[in-house]
């Protein structure tokens, strides 16, 4: 129980210091006084700082997407889609600190982005598409390459919340984040042409 209270800890300490300095910026000694122990200690957990960044990302995109998946109702395509994309709006919303360290990293230190996109990001869509994949064999969606779907997905997810955070509607609150989500999988899954009657 210590080790997990310590590893915690260390991670929670390091969340607050790459928010307020920048992964690059902060030091493990900074993250040891911050959670309170030798920076020795930092390594026996952690053999790298990335190893924390890591950590830290990891359960929140992987295996909070995998837990859903797993219990997915399969009780039609809207409210699947409805619970995968729920999930993963919320815990965009609950770790924003964490993803704007992560995105702002990335894009000045291309070993870091590669490993994110090996490790994390590539999983995401390896999951995605596992699904998209087995609802075309099922002969519910149009076989195309799954990867693609995934990806288009993933980016309307991102219009929503590029949306919120630098281009935020009037009044956006929770009521038309919900229309917007509505709007993403009715999109997603029926296009925007009208239907015939």
């Amino acid at each position: 129980m210590e080790s997990r209270n310590t590893s915690d800890l260390i991670l929670h300490a390091a969340l607050a210091l790459f928010s307020e300095k920048g992964f690059s910026a902060t030091t493990t000694r900074e993250i040891a006084q911050k959670a309170g122990c030798a920076e020795g200690t930092i390594f026996r957990y952690f053999p790298t700082k990335k190893d924390i960044l890591i950590s830290l990302v990891r359960p929140h995109a992987l295996e909070e997407l995998r837990r859903v998946m797993d219990n997915l109702p399969r009780q039609g395509e809207e409210e699947n889609l409805r619970l995968i994309l729920e999930n993963r709006l919320k815990t965009i919303m609950k770790n924003k600190s964490l993803i704007k360290v992560v995105l702002t990293e990335a894009q000045y230190h291309d070993e870091l982005k590669d490993y994110l996109m090996e490790n994390i990001a590539s999983h995401v869509f390896d999951t995605l598409a596992a699904y998209l994949a087995e609802r075309m064999e099922a002969g519910v969606f149009r076989k195309a390459d799954p990867y693609i779907f995934a990806r288009i997905l993933v980016g309307m997810m991102a219009s929503l919340l590029l949306s919120e955070s630098f281009y935020p509607m009037e009044g956006f609150d929770e009521k038309k984040r919900g229309d917007y989500l509505n709007e993403i999988i009715n999109i997603f899954l029926h296009g925007v042409l009208k239907k015939e009657d």
